[in-house]
């Protein structure tokens, strides 16, 4: 595992073509779904990216919008 900035997550999710569970995140960045989830969130409060939950199942999240 290695360490894993904000800009980087953020970065991840900007030049995706579509919305990543933290699942996603984390294995394309090679972190821990924790620490996935850590950055997520905080990207959230600091409104750089949305989520979207699905079905009160899965999250999704992207550098924009994420309609169904």
């Amino acid at each position: 595992m290695q360490k894993v900035t904000q800009e980087e997550t953020y970065l991840l999710l900007k030049n995706a073509e579509k919305p990543l569970s933290t699942n996603e995140v984390a294995k394309r960045l090679n972190v821990d779904w924790h620490t996935a989830k850590k950055r997520l969130e905080t990207l959230c409060k600091n409104n750089k990216i949305y989520e979207k939950t699905i079905n009160n199942n899965l999250t999704l999240y992207w550098d924009r919008p994420i309609f169904e």
